[in-house]
């Protein structure tokens, strides 16, 4: 059992990646969404066979779509044309945009005593409940990142060590050939302050192409980086380095 509706036009969540979408005059023709179509194991131009609730309807699969779930807007699986569910049995389904609580219960009050038959669902406890699911992620993500940082700090301190003897043969050749005290700190740190960034930039380009796709595919949601954020950590880190 699965829900399916009909719509002239896409959706602002909706995407054909294969096929053409239907014509608003069709008679027969589906659109199938491509994950659903791929457990089903269909192809383009197979024909459906649908039973609702006792009226059978065929359709051609004319399109495969891609569709943004994590809107809560109403989406389906299947879209049929719209002549083909003439005579088909029908629920409508709406969506509103969110409103404050006091709004929201009178609305909902003033619907259940006009319409007893439709039925009110809230979507915004779910969505706040996700949402705090999602920052206890977010808290666990930093506290093994700030593991990271202490790891990475430790190894490059013991990087440092490791080559101290060398540096300071590399210090007095450049003191030998006149090089001042400010001079030498003034080239070691420039040094280290472009591996810090050398190393913010690395970190920064697999911690960015990381996250924008689990985002995009696996969460089906926008990536947006918060550059304020990658500038100071990167001057922290260049910091550290030098320190």
């Amino acid at each position: 059992d699965w829900n399916l509706s009909w719509r002239d036009e896409l959706g602002p969540d909706e995407r054909v990646v294969a096929g053409r979408y239907m014509a608003p005059s069709a008679r027969d023709e589906a659109s199938v969404e491509q994950g659903f179509a791929h457990r089903l194991g269909v192809k383009l131009g197979d024909q459906l066979e649908i039973d609702i609730q006792g009226v059978r309807v065929k359709a051609t699969i004319t399109s495969f779509r891609t569709v943004k779930w994590t809107s809560f807007r109403p989406n389906f699986f299947v879209l049929l044309s719209r002549p083909a569910l003439e005579g088909a049995p029908k629920t409508w389904v709406a969506s509103l945009p969110r409103m404050d609580r006091g709004v929201q219960a009178e609305f909902q009050t003033q619907v259940v005593e006009k319409f007893p038959n439709v039925t009110s669902i809230d979507v915004s406890e779910t969505m706040e409940r996700v949402a705090g699911l999602l920052g206890r992620v977010l808290d666990a993500l930093r506290l093994v990142s700030g593991f990271a940082v202490v790891a990475g700090l430790a190894v490059v301190t013991a990087i440092v060590v490791s080559s101290v003897r060398e540096r300071l043969t590399e210090v007095v050749q450049w003191r030998l050939l006149g090089a001042s005290s400010g001079e030498v700190l003034g080239m070691l740190c420039v040094e280290f302050a472009v591996w810090g960034f050398l190393a913010s930039l690395v970190g920064w380009a697999v911690a960015c192409g990381a996250s924008a796709y689990a985002v995009n595919h696996w969460f089906d949601l926008a990536w947006r980086a918060s550059w304020p954020e990658v500038g100071w950590l990167t001057g922290s880190v260049i910091g550290l380095t030098i320190v």
